[in-house]
């Protein structure tokens, strides 16, 4: 259950990523709402709805996920370097941290994608007959 709830997670905090991406690029909201908030809320609710739900997502999910925040960034901001900078400063305003450094947020991104890959793909531990 607790692998379960960290998939989810993970989960719900890279789909977070595609919306506060994709709605950081639309003014009139960006300038009303912190876009960056939808991070935590999306984990939290794709978590928890997760655990009521029938089996897991898809690995298809998990992976679609990631390279859409690859292809969004590329798309976007047409720069190598909008991976190094946008990300963790999504990260720094979803979490209220802004004495966040872009180097520790890169380092805390980079280990959750690490621990989600993990967690997605890693295969099962074989049951063993006693």
């Amino acid at each position: 259950m607790l692998k379960k709830l960290g998939k989810n997670l993970l989960l719900g905090f890279i789909v977070g990523y595609v919306f506060a991406i994709l709605l950081g690029h639309w003014t009139w909201l960006q300038m009303r709402v912190n876009t960056a908030w939808l991070v935590p809320l999306l984990a939290l609710l794709v978590g928890l709805g997760g655990l009521f739900k029938q089996g897991d997502f898809s690995k298809f999910w998990f992976l679609g996920g990631e390279s859409l925040v690859i292809l969004l960034l590329l798309y976007l901001y047409h720069d190598p370097l909008a991976f190094t900078l946008i990300p963790p400063i999504i990260l720094r305003e979803a979490l209220g941290l802004p004495a966040l450094s872009i180097w520790q947020g890169n380092l805390i991104l980079i280990l959750l994608l690490i621990t989600g890959n993990i967690l997605w793909f890693w295969p099962a531990a074989a049951h063993t007959r006693d």
